[in-house]
């Protein structure tokens, strides 16, 4: 095999684990706000990221959000 071959193959493999890790972060984002969702009940969720990780707030009304906490 020539170098330039070697070197397509070794960026497809690249893009292909950046987009498998890609696509694991937003199965595990959305598992998180499917729980975010159901501990905060009826009410409006948000999941921002604070702190370097996802954060389930919970609307209490009238501008008040309350964290709630969900289990990793």
């Amino acid at each position: 095999m020539s170098d330039a071959a070697i070197d397509h193959i070794i960026t497809l493999l690249f893009v292909a684990v950046v987009f498998l890790m890609i696509c694991a972060y937003a199965g595990k984002s959305m598992d998180f706000q499917n729980r975010c969702e159901a501990a905060c009940g009826v009410s409006q969720t948000l999941t921002p990221i604070m702190d370097l990780q996802e954060t389930c707030l919970c609307d209490e009304g009238q501008g008040k959000w309350r964290r709630q906490e969900i289990s990793r």
